[in-house]
């Protein structure tokens, strides 16, 4: 089988769907809700779609992969590599 070099698919594994991840400036922890294409964004035009809770009311957004870590627990966001 052939390996994929599409950098998207790198990334959907990496931020897989229920993954828990955090903005690398701070903010609350989210969960990958889904992967979205949009062509004006960068790495193969793929944006990841989280969603979190801001008191009960349950809020969605788009970030691109370069602006999340994931997050091994809700304290302590885990160490990329470079």
């Amino acid at each position: 089988m052939a390996k994929s070099t599409d950098p998207s698919d790198a990334i959907k594994k990496k931020f897989f769907i229920g993954a828990k991840v955090k903005l690398n400036a701070g903010g609350p922890v989210m969960a990958v809700k889904e992967h979205a294409a949009n062509e004006n964004w960068s790495l193969g035009g793929l944006e990841i779609v989280c969603q979190w809770f801001s008191g009960k009311k349950l809020e969605t957004g788009r970030f691109a992969p370069e602006t999340l870590i994931l997050v091994k627990d809700d304290a302590e966001p885990e160490k990329q590599s470079s």
